[in-house]
């Protein structure tokens, strides 16, 4: 009877085991989050970051420690604490990621990563009345600019509709308005706009530049010279592209933060696909208020456009037709 209880006993052992192993916890790694605060500011700014938002499965948040890399180098800026808000301050303009690493009690860990804009000193928000989006400007000589693209969107129709809207946001081919402001491109690149409807479509005190003000904006940052009555060549075009989201490495310095994207286009042209989307990462123009010497003030505008394959240049010119396509619009204050 003993040699029979101790056989039947040591399965018995061995399924208690396996049993109790996989009721054990599992270690999970903690989430990270954190805040940035001001999500805009100048050289002159402290910024503030908080991981507050930061947990674990497994621990109190107060056990939890965190590091801070500021410039996103690959070089933690802080050693571990437990302390979740730290401060920073920029010494000059420019997009900036952000990373934080959280650690558990275990030592797992995980990281996050946040973007900023550092502008030149002179600059703020303001906020649209007919729709409450918020903005960024700058001032830039004389003038305050917008330093971002305009989202103004009150309508939108699918692109198979060639002419039917003057507003469109890249890659989206519905009908709600709700609908393409959800989407990732509107939040990053705003609104492509026919040449109609650029001229209309500023916030109120706001308006659609001149071209005697877009080339007040490149001779801002550097040397300004035309080699014909349609292109103009300066180093200012890489210095007023955002350092990411250009291909083929040709990004920009954004060296006082105006941030041009390469926001692509809708076209018309019958030759390039009637109603598509083009060119994003690879160009983007801004329309002019002022209309092209010799044509009628309703057929087209000048734009200006950085192309990628001129890394370092601006184009301003027109061509036919181009009034139809949507091409993102910056505004200019009163």
């Amino acid at each position: 009877m003993r040699t029979i209880a101790a056989v039947l006993l040591v399965p018995m052992l061995v399924c208690l085991t396996l049993f109790s192993s996989g009721c054990e916890r599992v270690n999970t790694p903690p989430t990270a989050g954190f805040a940035v605060l001001p999500v805009i500011g100048n050289p002159d700014t402290i910024f503030t970051f908080n991981a507050s938002s930061s947990s674990d499965n497994e621990d109190d948040q107060a056990m939890l420690e965190v590091h801070w890399d500021f410039n996103n180098d690959g070089v933690w800026d802080t050693e571990f604490t437990a302390d979740k808000k730290a401060t920073f301050r920029f010494s000059k303009p420019g997009d900036y990621t952000i990373a934080m690493e959280v650690r558990d009690a275990a030592g797992l860990v995980s990281s996050i990563s946040r973007e900023l804009i550092v502008v030149k000193d002179g600059s703020g928000i303001f906020t649209d009345s007919r729709d409450g989006h918020v903005y960024r400007w700058m001032q830039i000589g004389d003038r305050q600019w917008m330093a971002e693209n305009l989202a103004y969107l009150p309508s939108i129709k699918p692109t198979s509709d060639n002419y039917g809207s003057p507003y469109w946001v890249y890659d989206y081919n519905g009908s709600k308005v709700d609908e393409a402001k959800a989407t990732a491109n509107y939040k990053t690149y705003g609104v492509l706009y026919s040449g109609e409807a650029a001229l209309k479509s500023c916030p109120p005190g706001w308006h659609l530049p001149t071209n005697d003000e877009w080339i007040s904006l490149v001779m801002a940052v550097d040397s300004f010279y035309w080699v014909s009555n349609r292109f103009s060549a300066t180093t200012g075009g890489k210095a007023l592209k955002s350092t990411k989201g250009w291909l083929n490495n040709r990004n920009g310095i954004n060296s006082i933060g105006f941030t041009v994207l390469s926001a692509g286009r809708h076209t018309c042209h019958g030759d390039m696909g009637v109603g598509s989307f083009i060119d994003m990462g690879v160009s983007t123009s801004f329309y002019s208020s002022i209309a092209q010497p010799g044509l009628p003030d309703d057929y087209l505008q000048w734009f200006f456009s950085w192309q990628n394959e001129f890394t370092d240049y601006i184009m301003q010119s027109c061509f036919p037709d181009d009034y139809r396509s949507g091409y993102p619009v910056r505004c200019v204050r009163n």
